[in-house]
C-alpha cells in the first residue's frame, strides 16, 4: 500500500470510478431483466398472507353499500407478510408518510386531486383533503395535499387471506450471474455506503445485515491491481 497520502487518495478515486462503471453495468442488466417479462405458473404457488380492507358487516347493510364497496376498491393498499403476525408486513405505502388515515398499522391509499375529481358525487362525500408529510431519501420533509377517506374505521375493517403467486419473472442465468457478481463485489469491498450516499438510499438495514463494512486501506490495497488493470484497459465485455 502506498504510504503517501496522494497515492492513497488517487487509489480511492480510481476505485470509486470503477464502482461507477460497475453500477452503470448493473443498471443495464436490471433493465434487461425487466424486459424479459413474466411467466404464468401452471398452478398458483402459496406465498404467505395478504391483508386487505373490506366492508364491515354494518356497512354492507347501508343503503349506500355499493358506493362504499367502490371506494374500498380505490383505497385498498394490500399488506403482504410471510407470517400471519404482520410484524414484518410490507406495504407499498411507506411508513415514512404521516397524516394518512390508518386501520391498525395499515395505511389507506390517498387519492390525488385528479383521482378525486374522477369520483362521483356520492363517493366524494366520504373524502376529506389532508396535508400529508412525506420524508424523502435525504430526510427532507415535503407536504402534499391529498384526499383520504374520513374516519375509515367506521366503514372498513381488515381481512387476512392466503396469498398466491400466479406469475413469476422470466430469468436469464447469465444476467442473474453477472448481477450477483457486481453486488458481491460492492459488498465485499465495503462500497455499499458510497453507492447509497450517491443514490440517496437509507443504510440502516444494511448496517444491521452486513455490520456496515467500511472502505479500509487493506481493501484499497487488495483492489489496487484490479483498478490498475481497469484503467489500462477501459474496455471489455464486462464494462460495455
Amino acid at each position: 500500500m502506498p504510504k503517501d497520502r496522494e497515492a492513497i487518495k488517487r487509489n480511492k478515486e480510481q476505485l470509486h470510478s470503477l464502482l461507477k462503471e460497475k453500477w452503470r453495468r448493473y443498471m443495464k442488466l436490471f433493465d434487461a431483466k425487466r424486459n424479459l417479462g413474466m411467466m404464468e405458473l401452471d398452478e398458483p404457488r402459496r406465498n404467505g398472507w395478504v391483508r386487505n380492507f373490506v366492508l364491515k358487516e354494518e356497512s354492507k347493510n347501508r343503503k349506500d353499500a355499493d358506493v362504499l364497496q367502490s371506494i374500498v376498491e380505490l383505497i385498498n393498499a394490500p399488506m403482504y407478510s410471510k407470517e400471519r403476525d404482520w410484524e414484518n408486513g410490507t406495504q407499498r405505502i411507506s411508513k415514512a408518510e404521516w397524516g394518512i388515515p390508518h386501520i391498525e398499522n395499515q395505511a389507506i391509499k390517498p387519492l390525488s386531486d385528479k383521482e378525486y375529481e374522477a369520483l362521483t358525487p356520492q363517493q366524494k362525500k366520504f373524502f376529506v383533503r389532508l396535508a400529508i408529510r412525506y420524508q424523502t431519501f435525504n430526510k427532507n420533509t415535503i407536504v402534499r395535499y391529498q384526499w383520504c377517506v374520513d374516519r375509515p374505521y367506521i366503514y372498513f375493517k381488515l381481512k387476512d387471506s392466503r396469498h398466491y403467486i400466479t406469475h413469476v419473472p422470466i430469468l436469464d442465468p447469465d444476467i442473474e450471474r453477472e448481477s450477483d457478481e457486481i453486488w458481491d463485489w460492492i459488498h465485499t469491498n465495503g462500497l455499499y455506503h458510497k453507492l447509497a450516499k450517491a443514490n440517496g438510499w437509507r443504510t440502516k438495514w444494511y448496517d444491521e445485515d452486513y455490520k456496515g463494512k467500511k472502505l479500509s486501506k487493506a481493501i484499497l490495497d487488495d483492489m489496487r491491481e484490479e483498478v490498475d488493470q481497469y484503467i489500462k484497459a477501459k474496455k471489455g465485455d464486462y464494462y460495455d
